[in-house]
């Protein structure tokens, strides 16, 4: 296979080549086949070599999409999620309802047996590995007794606490896929709920599949999207998940 070969092939796979998935039929298909995928582009992968959603939508590479690009893959991504097709993730920690990666439902248990809590039915704890702010296991607790938005959560923790320590707490959570933003709309705030209400098949599924099972089948996920990369591309396509030794 040539470069330019291989350069189309991508193209079609990714689909950056002109023809983006803009139906939700499209979408759809793309993330089953496809997995795992970032949401928006990043500029630390180079050139065509990371999936992403926004650019499978708008059917074209680009690093920096416009508004209505964006918008029309989140309008895609919330259907998808109603669906059960696909999960939103938060696995670099930036504050906000916008995902850094997409997962497909059937992916899920691979990504929660890096990420998750092995132990899941277990309250995050203050202390270990895996510990979290005392205002995230509050706010862990309100979402035990139903779906929340920021605002409600706000309210609930007390005057003295802000709105934006919440949205730190809640990020928190969503990094260790203890919650999820569940959308009824764009443009709707998120009402956040346990990632177990919804996906609790999924984690136990997780919870007993070993991290190299996981990583391999992530990186084998990876390498059919992309058709063929480097160990360093495929490192820093999972190292959000795990470290980059493990992977190696």
């Amino acid at each position: 296979m040539t470069s330019e070969q291989m350069e189309a092939a991508r193209a079609e796979r990714m689909r950056q080549n002109g023809h983006g998935a803009i139906s939700l039929e499209d979408a759809r298909t793309w993330i089953e086949e496809t997995g795992l995928c970032l949401f928006l582009p990043k500029r630390q992968y180079s050139g065509s070599l990371a999936p992403s959603f926004v650019e499978a939508v708008a059917g074209q590479q680009n690093s920096t999409p416009d508004p209505k690009q964006i918008a029309l893959a989140e309008e895609l991504l919330v259907r998808l999620e109603k669906d059960g097709v696909a999960v939103r993730l938060n696995l670099l920690g930036h504050p906000g309802e916008q995902p850094d990666y997409v997962v497909a439902a059937w992916v899920l248990p691979y990504v929660y047996a890096l990420r998750g809590d092995r132990d899941w039915r277990r309250t995050p704890q203050l202390t270990a590995s895996r510990q979290v702010s005392p205002l995230a296991i509050q706010a862990y607790k309100r979402l035990e007794q139903g779906d929340a938005t920021i605002a409600e959560l706000t309210r609930f923790l007390g005057r003295e606490v802000s709105e934006s320590a919440v949205l730190r707490a809640i990020t928190e959570l969503w990094q260790q896929l203890r919650i999820i933003p569940v959308i009824s709309a764009p443009g709707h705030a998120a009402q956040w709920q346990l990632l177990r209400f919804r996906y609790q098949k999924a984690i136990a599924e997780g919870a007993s599949t070993s991290q190299v099972t996981a990583i391999s089948v992530l990186a084998s996920i990876y390498l059919q999207a992309v058709i063929a990369a480097t160990m360093e591309e495929v490192e820093i396509f999972l190292s959000p998940l795990t470290a980059r030794s493990k992977i190696r």
